[in-house]
């Protein structure tokens, strides 16, 4: 008998142990909840108090964390039993149920990179922010951007691990975690907390709803029973896991209520636990209190979050509202849903009825207006593009035309939210353009000056072709006479005129725009004597000039046929102020130093030199000054000049970053002084001995190709005089064929550029193809079709500009003579 009841005392025991409930656990990884030690353990807070519930109740736990989408996963279809960490959200609900007690009240919060200059939530606008997919943070945030009219780029993560390491490496500008998870983080990840901190959460045990009931009320009893002791195993591994960053969780009204009610059912029933129950009243309510002053402090910090909120919202609406450009947001219904006061104004909106939710047609725009605004904001809806309109509509301000950039206010999932429109008043542009039109005669006339410009080309051309022998035999005479010879001096002045006469062709080629200003050092007295010279004999006698010249006037780097053009148009200037009753011109330099800039002449800090060109003449109006400078623009008669003068005197001072000042006064005249920046070299460049250039020739011989007669005999004489071969002709034809017949007889080819049948560029390349290594100069006076980069394609050695001194010539030609094989002569 004894026997059989220990056997079935035994059998009873092993019944036990076979029947144990085996439960699957999962859920997210997240130091300290839940985390996978290196030994691959599961271990954290919430697997220590499962586990202690676990021997409690006799179950046996198969842990498992493969993240939060795939614990709700799994949990959906049934694959486990129990979810650690769960926080409540409608979604959820549908498909779990949660353990009564919360085991921790959490934070979402906002943490950042070392150096952030992120304050509040505004300034999260357009930054990647990171978040765990999935988690109840990231409802947070996207409910805090609603809330607060921002909107950020979010990029979810599976894991806080892969959030932290991306934000410590500035892949993303901001993290959204739990504050307490955030704060063990810090200094591993080199991260710091935000201000930013809303929408607390419990967290939970959570259960499948398909899934035995009893678990989660058996957790319920064992959770319940630990918070109400402050010793119990759920402080002790909530201090081992946390320390003194845990927080209690706070009271829900609900349990304290029916705390209360057992509380009375336990007086009537069990007056001996009276004391023990009074005993966890005080408890809870000293609880109740800490979380109490917990949501105090944290309302307080929501107060000055408001408080920095509406003073950026504040900033926001000065922007707009003060805007000059009508800025409106439509919805998909084609209302007004915001309009800033311009907008307001411009479209007639009653603003004392409000806008919002309003059509434009209701403000007594015209209709057909309003329905081109309108059907733009649909086609906008339907495509998600932008869109540009220009409309004319009549307001209570009259007639206005309106330049309207429309585009699409996207939300998270892609659709069109609204669309804003920002409208800007284009009306005064549009009578600009009208006046426009205004301007097509003198229009007309640039066009004339510019085919007068292409005449003058062609002019420059043959000026420069009679000027080459005059300035050729001019040279060889003054070195053929020497110093002491009688006419030498004569020689000396038809050689300066010829020079002067280079300048005015070359002047004429830098009108028609063929040719670019060379820029030299300037000395501005020699400048001014020069043009006194060319203009003096024109001015009248009742007109006397003064000189005021220092004994030093820094030089200026500049094209000296420019300079001549700007003192010959602005001495012309006073000129007709003074032709009728005379007066006095008076012409000074001066040197100075702006150790600050000059505003009101736009001229920086520098060292400048000054050229005066005042007058006693009749001034000039005051509104008259401000436009002196304008093209075209002349107070003269049709007869009395283009009004391109003084235009052509600014664009030379503007293009040598100079500035001009004029002060004048009606009745006693006016003074043009011009700064120059100073250039800080103080003598001009050594001019080189001609003779030193000149190198010997020795036999070789020199093909001289041109049409004029003069210059090919020219050429032909100097170059036989200093030892070279030469054999002209004035016929491109037949040159080519002398040099077919012999082209290793030639040395070097010197032909001119404009020439009939044959041009200068075509006998080149003829040349070229018998003999590519054929050294060639071509001269020109002026052309269109050839250029320095031009003429080294075809493979031509030199570009020479006429006229051409013999000096110039044998510049040109010693370069070649090393590579040009000696003869003996």
């Amino acid at each position: 008998m004894r026997g059989n009841l220990l056997l079935l005392i035994l059998a009873l025991f092993l019944s036990t142990q076979c029947s144990a409930i085996e439960l699957k656990v999962d859920g997210f990884v997240s130091y300290p909840l839940g985390f996978i030690s290196d030994k691959g353990e599961v271990e954290g807070l919430l697997p220590d108090l499962l586990r202690e519930i676990a021997k409690e109740h006799g179950w046996k736990l198969q842990f498992g964390l493969t993240g939060l989408g795939s614990a709700l996963s799994k949990a959906r279809e049934n694959q486990i039993d129990i979810l650690m960490g769960m926080a409540i959200d409608e979604e959820r609900q549908e498909f779990l149920h949660y353990s009564r007690d919360k085991l921790l009240t959490m934070w979402s919060q906002i943490f950042l990179p070392i150096g952030s200059d992120v304050q509040t939530a505004m300034d999260l606008e357009g930054k990647k922010v990171g978040f765990l997919d999935s988690g109840t943070n990231r409802k947070n945030f996207e409910k805090l951007q609603n809330d607060f009219h921002f909107q950020a780029i979010l990029f979810p993560e599976k894991s806080y691990e892969s959030i932290l390491q991306k934000l410590k490496d500035n892949e993303i500008d901001a993290a959204v975690l739990s504050s307490i998870h955030g704060d063990f983080y810090l200094h591993q990840y080199g991260i710091k907390p935000s201000s930013i901190t809303f929408s607390p959460f419990g967290i939970y045990f959570a259960a499948p709803k398909n899934s035995d009931r009893t678990i989660i009320t058996k957790i319920d009893q064992t959770t319940q029973r630990w918070l109400g002791d402050k010793n119990s195993f759920y402080y002790q591994a909530l201090k081992k896991w946390y320390g003194r960053m845990a927080t209690a969780p706070t009271v829900d009204y609900t349990n304290l209520y029916l705390a209360i009610g057992l509380s009375l059912l336990m007086i009537v029933f069990l007056l001996a636990a009276l004391r023990n129950s009074q005993f966890k009243i005080r408890q809870k309510t000293r609880e109740l209190r800490q979380a109490i002053s917990d949501v105090n402090a944290r309302i307080e910090q929501l107060k000055q979050y408001e408080k920095t909120l509406f003073s950026q919202k504040e900033q926001y609406r000065a922007v707009t509202e003060t805007s000059r450009e009508m800025i409106l947001r439509f919805d998909s219904n084609c209302r007004i849903i915001f309009a800033n006061k311009c907008a307001i104004s411009s479209f007639g909106l009653n603003q004392e009825e409000g806008i919002l939710f309003v059509k434009l047609a209701d403000n007594k725009l015209d209709e057909k207006v309003a329905h081109i605004i309108e059907k733009a904001i649909f086609r906008i809806f339907e495509s998600k593009t932008s869109d540009e309109l220009e409309i004319e509509f009549s307001t209570r301000d009259g007639n206005k035309t309106l330049e309207i950039s429309m585009n699409p206010e996207f939300c998270e999932d892609g659709t069109v939210k609204s669309v804003v429109a920002v409208a800007r008043d284009i009306s005064n542009r549009k009578i600009t353009e009208k006046q426009n039109i205004e301007l097509e005669k003198k229009l007309q006339h640039a066009m004339r000056l510019e085919a007068i410009g292409t005449l003058a080309g062609g002019i420059a051309h043959d000026i420069n072709n009679i000027l080459t022998p005059i300035l050729g035999y001019a040279e060889i005479l003054t070195g053929d006479l020497g110093p002491d010879h009688p006419d030498f001096d004569s020689a000396c002045e038809i050689h300066k005129a010829a020079l002067r006469g280079k300048d005015l062709a070359n002047q004429i080629l830098i009108f028609s725009r063929q040719t670019e200003a060379r820029k030299c050092l300037v000395n501005l007295d020699e400048s001014v004597k020069d043009t006194l010279k060319l203009i003096r004999a024109g001015l009248p006698a009742t007109i006397e000039i003064l000189l005021d010249f220092p004994d030093f006037c820094p030089p200026i780097f500049a094209d000296p046929t420019q300079i001549h053009q700007l003192i010959l148009n602005l001495i012309t200037n006073s000129f007709f102020a003074m032709r009728d009753n005379g007066g006095v011109l008076i012409i000074s330099l001066a040197e100075t130093k702006l150790n600050a800039p000059r505003d009101d002449i736009r001229l920086k800090e520098g060292h400048y030199a000054v050229l005066s060109v005042s007058d006693t003449g009749t001034g000039i109006q005051p509104e008259v000054i401000e436009r002196i400078f304008e093209p075209y623009y002349t107070t003269k008669s049709q007869e009395g000049g283009s009004g391109l003068g003084l235009f052509m005197v600014h664009s030379i001072v503007s293009k040598l970053n100079g500035a001009i000042e004029v002060k004048s006064e009606l009745g006693r005249g006016t003074c043009f002084k011009v700064f120059f920046p100073a250039s800080n070299q103080t003598d001009r460049p050594e001019k080189v001995d001609s003779d030193k250039q000149k190198t010997m020739g020795c036999g070789q011989k020199i093909m001289i190709v041109d049409d004029e007669e003069a210059i090919v005999k020219l050429h032909e004489r100097s170059l036989k005089k200093y030892g070279f071969d030469v054999i002209a002709f004035t016929s491109p034809e037949k040159a080519l064929e002398f040099f077919k017949n012999d082209p290793t007889g030639v040395d070097l080819v010197i032909t001119d550029m404009t020439m009939p049948i044959l041009g200068g560029d075509q006998l080149s390349k003829e040349i070229l193809k018998l003999k590519p290594k054929q050294p060639i100069i071509i001269c020109t006076g002026y052309s269109h079709s050839i250029t320095v980069e031009k003429a080294k394609a075809i493979g031509v050695r030199s570009l020479l500009l006429k006229p051409l001194a013999p000096s110039e010539l044998f510049s040109a030609i010693n370069q070649w003579l090393e590579i040009i094989p000696q003869k003996e002569v």
